[in-house]
């Protein structure tokens, strides 16, 4: 018998300072309000996720924070002690240059020039932030193996792979050295074992000290990878915490997933539906296995454990999990 309480790793980086603030953000497209007053801060180090329904805004709201879309109302601060002096937190869009050293951005679609091969193109990048010669030729260097594009770099990118040409779109962004890195959809249209590839290289990029930014509809990999997530239904964040936090906010509840060796899981429901001292919200039988859902998955799993001795079977597996990303955030896309 196994018994595993499945919890994630890490927490958000609560004692750090916040190295971007967004100060009640509206952004308008003729009548269409497509960001309502958006407020929230990210903070030093931490990797932060955007999720939201197709036409929620999270490209919108990316450009604006790297000050390339102006919103009509609101503001979007930042802060870098080795760039500004003065005022702690300065904004995005009176202090363009300092917040583009800050930031680096890696767009759905590719910035590099397929033409180009991957030295040329990461040389004109460095170009483009006026890097002196000698950084630029060690920052290229240095992007070039974080992102695992040694030995292609005299290779057209236009050859490269789908994986390879993100990873080159992704050194092109961080050739500065910025001290925040932006995604957007940066695993889409790619196969699972690249997605997973990039996914180790951006925990690598934020090892290295710097804050990760990150939209996605991938909602499984931003679970177990980002400190904090925002979910942004129709213009506006509706939710923002951790993905525990967000689990006990909007369910409450717990899944205990019970596996046995005869499988008698009818047996084991009428006995835990004769228990009056439990709260259970719902039980599936999925055939292989019973899911429990329950705001008192502890309490709960020694009346299991009592209903299985009963009907007479023997327990394989236990796991106590709580819900989804997924699931969080189906129910609150449905609330909102």
């Amino acid at each position: 018998m196994r018994i595993r309480h499945m919890e994630k790793q890490g927490q958000a980086h609560q004692q750090a300072e916040e190295i971007l603030k967004v100060q009640d953000v509206s952004v308008r497209f003729g009548s269409k309000e497509v960001l309502k007053r958006i407020r929230f801060g990210v903070f030093e180090g931490e990797v932060f996720g955007i999720i939201g329904m197709s036409g929620s805004g999270k490209t919108t709201l990316l450009s604006t924070l790297i000050g390339a879309l102006s919103p009509n109302s609101g503001d979007v601060l930042f802060r870098s002690n080795r760039i500004l002096q003065g005022s702690k937190y300065q904004s995005v869009f009176q202090n363009q240059f300092a917040a583009r050293n800050l930031m680096g951005f890696s767009t759905q679609r590719p910035s590099f020039y397929p033409e180009l091969t991957v030295q040329q193109n990461m040389e004109y990048f460095a170009a483009l932030y006026d890097l002196p010669p000698d950084l630029a030729e060690e920052n290229i260097r240095r992007a070039i193996r974080l992102v695992g594009l040694h030995g292609f770099e005299n290779l057209e990118a236009r050859f490269l792979s789908g994986g390879m040409q993100k990873k080159l779109d992704i050194a092109c962004a961080i050739i500065h050295n910025p001290s925040v890195l932006i995604l957007d959809e940066p695993t889409a249209d790619l196969d699972p074992i690249t997605r997973a590839e990039l996914l180790r290289l951006f925990k690598r990029i934020n090892m290295d000290g710097k804050t990760i930014i990150i939209a996605s509809h991938f909602l499984s990999e931003l679970e177990y990878f980002c400190n904090r997530i925002a979910i942004l239904n129709n213009g506006v964040i509706a939710e923002i915490g951790s993905v525990e936090e967000l689990s006990s906010k909007i369910s409450g509840n717990k899944e205990i997933h019970l596996q046995t060796a005869k499988g008698n899981y009818s047996i084991i429901i009428e006995k835990l539906k004769r228990v009056k001292v439990i709260e259970i919200s719902q039980i599936i039988d999925k055939g292989h296995k019973l899911v429990i859902s329950t705001p008192s998955a502890e309490h709960v799993l020694q009346h299991v454990l009592q209903a299985v001795k009963e009907s007479e079977d023997s327990i394989l597996n236990v796991n106590i999990t709580r819900p989804s990303l997924s699931d969080v955030f189906r129910q609150v896309v449905k609330k909102k």
